[in-house]
């Protein structure tokens, strides 16, 4: 069973960096789904991963990101082409080991 969800993972990369592109928390995510699975032999967290040539891109993470949902805690900065998290940090689970 996956140790963290991924709109919380998503949005505490996001928090920290202040405002990042989708392909950008891909790419930290995926770095964090390999160290993490390589020290707690457990899975970080659930995705499918999309490619083409010039890269790859977590399915289902732009989605996120863009918040539909008007709750959402992830905004659009049009002028510097990111996201910003407005919420709290999310609180990650901790990790037993």
């Amino acid at each position: 069973m996956p140790s963290q969800n991924l709109e919380n993972l998503s949005g505490y990369i996001v928090s920290k960096l202040g405002c990042a592109h989708p392909f950008r928390v891909s790419r930290i995510l995926v770095l964090a789904y390999w160290k993490f699975e390589e020290l707690y032999q457990e899975r970080l967290t659930c995705f499918r991963l999309g490619g083409f040539e010039a890269g790859f891109y977590i399915e289902k993470l732009s989605d996120i990101m863009k918040g539909e949902d008007k709750r959402s805690c992830f905004k659009k900065d049009e002028a510097r082409k990111c996201f910003i998290f407005e919420c709290p940090i999310p609180r990650l689970k901790k990790v037993k080991g």
